[in-house]
């Protein structure tokens, strides 16, 4: 089975990016889940700046930009 996608560039921009990006996105979710479920098993509760650096770390390592159209 195949699937193609087509774009309409430069159009449809937005669009191609979050499709070719698509994977990556969802390995950062699942790294964050992952992140998260390690700071809810310790013995400290982190604060929400603590939570909000890990993601963005995840992120940037990632070269993701959720702000980026």
């Amino acid at each position: 089975m195949k699937a193609i996608l087509s774009f309409n560039l430069p159009e449809e921009q937005e669009e191609f990016k979050d499709a070719s990006e698509g994977n990556n996105w969802r390995a950062a979710v699942c790294e964050i889940l992952q992140e998260l479920a390690e700071l809810e098993a310790g013995d400290t509760k982190p604060d929400a700046g603590d939570i909000r650096i890990k993601v963005w770390a995840i992120l940037n390592d990632r070269k993701l930009d959720p702000y980026d159209p």
